[in-house]
C-alpha cells in the first residue's frame, strides 16, 4: 500500500491505499498538514477501494440506525455500515480503522469526516478547539464570522483574496481552532463551494466531491495557491452574521448574549462542523468523563473568546464583492 502522513499540530496520521487518486485528494484537502515523520502515529487509516466485507452480525451489537449508516460494535471495535454502499471498522483500542468502498466519492467524503472526527476529538482533550467559521487577517486584525453552512462564508472569503492583497491571510474557511484561552489559530485546509468556483480563482488544484446526501462541491486545495496563511493579529473580532441576505452589508455593535448563544452552537456543541458523529461519540464510562471534560473545556474557550473580542454583527448582503468591500475598509479603518 502507498502511504501519506500528516501531522496536525502533533497529532500524526498515517493513510494507506493502494487508490493513487482517493491519496491525491487527500492530500489537497490536507496540504498545509503533509509530514514525512517516522516513528508512532496517534491515528491509522487503511482504504480499500473494494466491496464492504460481510458483518458477522451474531458477533457485534446493533447499538444505533440512522439514515446514513446502521453501526453494530463488539468492545472497542466498532463498525458503521452504509447502507452496503461503504463500510468503516474503527478499532477505538489502537486507534485503527480501516474504510472499504468501490465509490471513489464516498471513500473521499467518509475518510475526510474520519479525519475530522478523531484529530478534533483529540485536539479538543487537549484544549483545542475547532468552532464553525470562517477566519482571516486583514492588516493585524483576526476576523471570525459565525455563520451558518450555505451563508456564503467560502464565497465572502474568495472576494477577500481577489482584493485584499498581501494584507490577507487565511486562517480557516470552515473551522479555525480556539484555544483555552481564547486565542485564535489557523485551521487551513480546502476551501469549499456549493457553486462553481469563479475563473478567476488562480489555485492550481481544483477539483470535486460529489456528496452523497449534499450534492456536489466544488474545491480548492491550498497546494502551491499563493495565498498567505495565519499571519499574527492584535485583535479579534467575533462577528455573527445573518442567515439571509439584506439589500446591503452592514455592520452594527453585537450583542453577547447572542454571540454567546451563537458560539454554544458551532463551538461547545459543534453544530456544522466536519465530521461523523459515530467516529467521535464513543461508549463507555470512561468516553463519558471524556465527554464531560470536553464539553468543559470548550465553554472555556468559548466563554475567554468573547472576554478578549470585539463583538459585532454583520448583515450581509446579496453582493459578495460589497459585503468583502465593506468588510475590508471597517477592518483598515477600525481602531483598537
Amino acid at each position: 500500500m502507498n502511504t501519506i502522513s500528516f501531522n496536525f499540530n502533533s497529532i500524526k496520521v498515517k493513510v494507506l491505499s493502494n487508490n493513487e487518486e482517493l491519496l491525491n485528494r487527500l492530500r489537497k484537502d490536507f496540504w498545509h498538514f503533509l509530514d514525512d515523520f517516522t516513528g508512532p502515529v496517534n491515528f491509522k487509516i487503511q482504504l480499500f477501494d473494494e466491496t464492504p466485507p460481510a458483518i458477522n452480525k451474531k458477533s457485534y451489537k446493533k447499538i444505533w440506525e440512522s439514515v446514513n449508516s446502521i453501526t453494530y460494535q463488539r468492545g472497542s471495535v466498532r463498525i458503521n455500515d452504509y447502507h452496503g454502499k461503504a463500510q468503516s471498522l474503527m478499532d477505538y483500542s489502537k486507534e485503527e480503522a480501516q474504510v472499504f468502498g468501490q465509490s471513489l466519492e464516498k471513500l473521499h467524503e467518509l475518510t475526510y469526516l474520519l479525519i475530522h472526527s478523531r484529530v478534533g476529538k483529540a485536539w479538543d482533550l487537549q484544549g483545542l478547539h475547532r468552532v464553525h467559521s470562517c477566519a482571516f487577517t486583514i492588516g493585524k486584525k483576526l476576523c471570525l464570522i459565525l455563520l451558518p453552512s450555505g451563508g456564503g462564508k467560502s464565497t465572502l472569503l474568495l472576494e477577500l483574496i481577489k482584493n485584499s492583497g498581501s494584507e490577507f491571510s487565511l486562517y480557516s474557511d470552515d473551522a479555525p481552532l480556539i484555544d483555552s484561552n481564547g486565542l485564535v489559530h489557523p485551521f487551513p485546509v480546502r476551501i469549499g463551494l456549493e457553486r462553481e468556483i469563479p475563473d478567476w480563482v488562480d489555485a492550481p488544484e481544483k477539483y470535486q466531491l460529489l456528496r452523497e446526501h449534499h450534492g456536489k462541491k466544488h474545491l480548492i486545495s491550498l497546494k502551491d495557491w499563493d495565498v498567505p496563511v495565519g499571519n499574527d493579529y492584535d485583535e479579534v473580532l467575533v462577528m455573527t452574521a445573518n442567515r439571509h441576505p439584506v439589500a446591503e452589508c452592514v455592520i452594527r455593535d453585537g450583542f453577547l448574549g447572542q454571540h454567546a448563544l451563537v458560539l454554544l452552537e458551532s463551538l461547545i456543541i459543534g453544530l456544522g462542523l466536519p465530521m461523523i458523529l459515530e467516529y467521535f461519540w464513543e461508549t463507555g464510562f470512561m468516553d463519558f468523563w471524556r465527554k464531560v471534560k470536553i464539553a468543559l473545556l470548550r465553554t472555556r474557550a468559548s466563554a475567554q473568546l468573547l472576554r478578549n473580542s470585539a463583538i459585532y454583527h454583520i448583515d450581509l448582503g446579496s453582493n459578495s464583492k460589497e459585503n468583502a468591500k465593506v468588510l475590508r475598509e471597517f477592518l483598515e479603518n477600525r481602531k483598537n
